[in-house]
């Protein structure tokens, strides 16, 4: 289950580390904050994801975070990198979400090697 971040305090903390850092902006009334909390526990249950920490956010208790990011709707997804917004998801689009989190966790796992070389160029240029 994504962290809870129930101040504005915890929030800063929390994003403005150097790993990535994915925000559910979230609200116990909406149906649909259910089904990203789950996409979310799946994707923080994978190997490949280790390094992404991820958290959720009441948006109406911390409504000076929520006015901060324009969150207008609930459930928003926004994913940071060392205190920076690097991309937003509005809705409970399972598919999208997971395709930003997968681009930007692979986007710090190839900042971190020696080259700028994707994980699949990688395996390739060992098989050869």
């Amino acid at each position: 289950m994504p962290a809870p971040l129930k101040d504005e305090k915890s929030f800063q903390a929390a994003v403005g580390a150097q790993n990535l850092s994915v925000v559910h902006f979230e609200a116990e009334w909406a149906e649909q904050c259910a089904q990203v909390n789950e996409v979310l526990d799946a994707l923080s249950a994978q190997k490949d994801y280790s390094s992404v920490k991820f958290y959720s956010c009441p948006a109406e208790e911390v409504s000076d975070v929520s006015l901060k990011y324009n969150i207008e709707a609930v459930p928003t997804v926004i994913l940071f990198r060392s205190g920076q917004t690097v991309d937003r998801v509005n809705g409970a689009d399972a598919a999208r979400i997971t395709e930003t989190v997968r681009k930007h966790n692979a986007t710090s796992q190839s900042e971190d090697g020696d080259d700028s070389l994707s994980l699949e160029d990688k395996l390739e240029s060992t098989d050869k």
